[in-house]
C-alpha cells in the first residue's frame, strides 16, 4: 500500500498540524487509526467542529460588517 509520508518534497518542514507536512503527518496519522495500529487521532471531532464554528463566524462577520459572537 502507498504511504501518504512517501509524498514528502525537499521545501522547508512545517511541524504544525494541517498545514505543510503536518497535513501529511495527519492524514498518514488517520490512515494508521483506521488500520488499528493506532488508538486516537491527535485531532478530534470536537476539534473540527470548532473550526468550522470559527469559520461560519469569520465569514458571516465579513457579510454582515460587524462582530459576531461564537461559542467554541
Amino acid at each position: 500500500m502507498y504511504a501518504l509520508s512517501a509524498c514528502r518534497c525537499a521545501a522547508a518542514q512545517d511541524t504544525s498540524l494541517g498545514y505543510g507536512q503536518g497535513a501529511i503527518d495527519l492524514l498518514d496519522e488517520w490512515v494508521d487509526v483506521s488500520r488499528g495500529s493506532k488508538t486516537a487521532c491527535t485531532v478530534q471531532p470536537a476539534d473540527m467542529i470548532a473550526v468550522a464554528k470559527l469559520l461560519d463566524a469569520i465569514y458571516e462577520s465579513s457579510r454582515e460588517g460587524k462582530r459576531v459572537a461564537v461559542e467554541v
